[in-house]
């Protein structure tokens, strides 16, 4: 979340680029980091969840063994 809330945004500001680039500024370059750089926090988000879910799904698979070997004995 740091990365898509605060990073991207700091590297979107146009006074930042400016000061970077000087006379030779182009806001397509500046367009095109602030973009990938919101993709890369989208996409570590996306990871996130998917490592979520499969440790959720071990953890229930697990509770749910332990749940039936109580039931047998």
């Amino acid at each position: 979340m740091v990365t898509l809330l605060a990073f991207s945004r700091m590297m979107g500001k146009g006074a930042f680029w400016h000061s970077v680039m000087g006379d030779d500024y182009v806001r397509a370059v500046k367009n095109i980091v602030e973009e990938g750089i919101e993709t890369l926090g989208y996409t570590l988000i996306f990871i996130s969840a998917i490592e979520l879910v499969l440790i959720c799904r071990k953890r229930m698979a697990k509770n749910h063994k332990h749940c039936t070997d109580q039931v047998t004995q």
